[in-house]
């Protein structure tokens, strides 16, 4: 059951790309709450995946959110790629770009920096039919179908109100097949520097 949640929550998450030799997600059980055990492939099982998804979620959520220097928690999902490692590869190496996150620090909504990241990831794309755009499910148009798109001056001021928050979410459709994934950033602050500088160990 870890072995699943871990897959699309914390194996999905980057700060600065550097795997300490404490990164670690350990489940125990000491049988004190007195409940039935749990049986494979039983309703029991199903349902105790879907709670342990949802808290290994919601706290890997929280590692992105406590990011040493973070300020802003931004979402890429990513849809329509060829296959799913090709969705997660175009993913990572967004979430992971040093340029997409000091651009997203910088409440810049720079649509070449996210397009670019997902042409250097090694996946199977086509500039042509990507499609890029952001904030929620009202989120706004920044790339269509290969070409940045000409914002008039009231969806500018919306994007721009989108960037300035704390929680931002951008939508990549590569379009030349059905694989699906979403990945979770930070973004690269000046404090991010400043506490990584100025001590040792």
């Amino acid at each position: 059951a870890l072995n699943h949640a871990v897959q699309t929550t914390f194996n999905r998450i980057s700060i600065d790309q550097h795997t300490s030799p404490s990164d670690m997600v350990l489940i125990l059980a000491n049988a004190e709450a007195g409940n039935p055990s749990i049986k494979i492939n039983s309703p029991a099982l199903r349902k105790f995946q879907v709670a342990l998804t949802n808290l290994c979620s919601d706290l890997a959520y929280q590692i992105v959110q406590d990011g040493e220097g973070a300020t802003k928690v931004f979402r890429v999902r990513v849809r329509g790629a060829r296959n799913q490692e090709d969705a997660d590869r175009i993913a990572k190496t967004i979430v992971d770009s040093p340029l997409v996150k000091t651009a997203i620090h910088g409440a810049d909504p720079n649509w070449g920096r996210i397009t670019t990241a997902a042409g250097n990831s090694g996946a199977v794309i086509d500039p042509a039919r990507m499609s890029l755009s952001i904030g929620d499910v009202k989120g706004v148009s920044v790339f269509s179908r290969g070409r940045p798109v000409d914002l008039p001056p009231k969806i500018m001021r919306k994007l721009n109100r989108i960037m300035a928050g704390r929680h931002i979410l951008f939508t990549l459709h590569i379009g030349i097949g059905k694989a699906t994934t979403e990945w979770l950033g930070c973004d690269l602050s000046s404090q991010y520097v400043t506490i990584n500088a100025d001590y040792t160990t």
